[in-house]
């Protein structure tokens, strides 16, 4: 669920789920890509999980805003869902994100595989 603060006309959107911290959600949830992401694999674990996604979530802005400019008339809805793009927009770039440090794990994972045979 995405909730929403508003403030001296700035919106900030954020997701919420049974009182965990935004860190813990954004945790989670890519967590629970990634492993769907490996199901089938020998090479990644849930320890390679946490490693990767903590490395992703580091300095990343975890919510969605939107900024009035003073002489703009505030909106509230239009600041609720130009916040809301903006959180999904980051969530999506820390899921490609994952994709490519997940690729990029497993071709040095294949590499070191490769020169032991």
């Amino acid at each position: 669920m995405i909730v929403y603060e508003t403030h001296d006309n700035v919106v900030v959107a954020k997701f919420s789920q049974n009182g965990k911290s935004l860190r813990r959600i954004w945790q989670d949830s890519l967590e629970d890509i990634y492993m769907n992401y490996t199901r089938d694999t020998d090479f990644c674990s849930s320890w390679t999980a946490t490693e990767l996604v903590n490395k992703i979530l580091v300095d990343r802005k975890l919510v969605g805003i939107a900024k009035c400019h003073p002489n703009d008339e505030f909106n509230l809805e239009d600041g609720k869902r130009i916040a809301r793009e903006n959180l999904i927009n980051r969530f999506n770039l820390a899921k490609t994100q994952l994709k490519k440090e997940l690729l990029y794990y497993i071709k040095h994972q294949v590499e070191i595989v490769k020169n032991r045979v």
